[in-house]
């Protein structure tokens, strides 16, 4: 067990935390395939930062969040069953998510190139890909992360 989450033959076993009922078996990633996994993820990476502007990115991200809308009941449920939070938050959480555009403005404007003093300007390149360990509390949130 593993923070309260029974894990058995190498999965998660995701209940539901009202009824107890199974939800589904989720398969753990092996330890022997996390360097594959990264360096997929490196390439992925550098591609989408080469091949696409910060602009296009950032829309591609706001294209995504708003496109959550038309799942939103569906998402809601599922963040229900699996959490056990009201239907209600669940419903707000999804909502929040679907409108991000103001905070991925804030992220766009933190990696723009900036002029420093006549002569100079700050470029913000990727450094690279990172994990994120982070609780699960609020599933749509970290979309964005």
């Amino acid at each position: 067990m593993v923070q309260g989450v029974l894990i058995e033959d190498g999965c998660l076993i995701n209940r539901n935390p009202a009824t107890g009922e199974l939800i589904e078996k989720v398969c753990c990633t092996k330890l022997e395939e996390v360097p594959t996994l990264v360096q997929t993820a490196q390439r992925a990476q550098k591609e989408w930062f080469e091949e696409f502007s910060l602009e296009e990115r950032i829309g591609s991200l706001k294209k995504g969040c708003a496109a959550l809308e038309c799942c939103l009941e569906e998402l809601s449920s599922t963040i229900t069953k699996e959490m056990g939070k009201p239907l209600a938050e669940s419903v707000e959480e999804v909502e929040d998510a679907c409108g991000m555009d103001s905070y991925l403005d804030l992220i766009k404007k933190a990696n723009e190139d900036e002029a420093a003093g006549l002569k100079n300007i700050i470029v913000r390149d990727p450094h690279g890909v990172v994990v994120i360990l982070a609780p699960w509390n609020f599933p749509c949130g970290e979309i964005i992360l």
